[in-house]
């Protein structure tokens, strides 16, 4: 019995399956999902804050939410055409800058190399430098 699950488990095909079956759906759940679904299916931009304390499932329901926008779980979550690219801070520093994290991963699971000077990245600055760290 795995005690631990690590959202780098939907790598794993085996642990990718056993999470996805595993995983039970509350009514509960099922409100969170199906807030998520419908929201992603809105043209905005949204966020959504996971919390709650030790062994409460949190890494558990974003693994499933990622199987789920893959079309590999019964809660098929794979018709909104988006592209889950699960980012892990696990193993990085804290030194380690948040957009390098989420690039690397990007370019690791798209099998791509990102140019440091594509507009992908200055869009990224925009958006995470200027409008969620606007100082007030």
């Amino acid at each position: 019995i795995d005690t631990v699950i690590l959202l780098s488990d939907v790598d794993y095909e085996d642990k990718a399956k056993k999470l996805a079956d595993g995983f039970v759906i509350t009514d509960e759940v099922r409100g969170f999902l199906d807030k998520i679904a419908y929201t992603l299916t809105q043209n905005t931009g949204v966020g959504f804050f996971i919390y709650g304390v030790y062994g409460t499932g949190k890494s558990h329901f974003l693994t499933f939410l990622v199987l789920s926008l893959l079309g590999l779980t019964k809660y098929d979550l794979s018709s909104n055409r988006l592209y889950p690219i699960p980012v892990s801070l696990q193993g990085f520093s804290r030194d380690a800058l948040l957009q390098d994290v989420i690039f690397r991963e990007i370019e690791r699971r798209l099998r791509v190399e990102l140019p440091i000077h594509s507009g992908i990245i200055k869009d990224f600055n925009k958006y995470f430098f200027q409008t969620l760290f606007r100082i007030v």
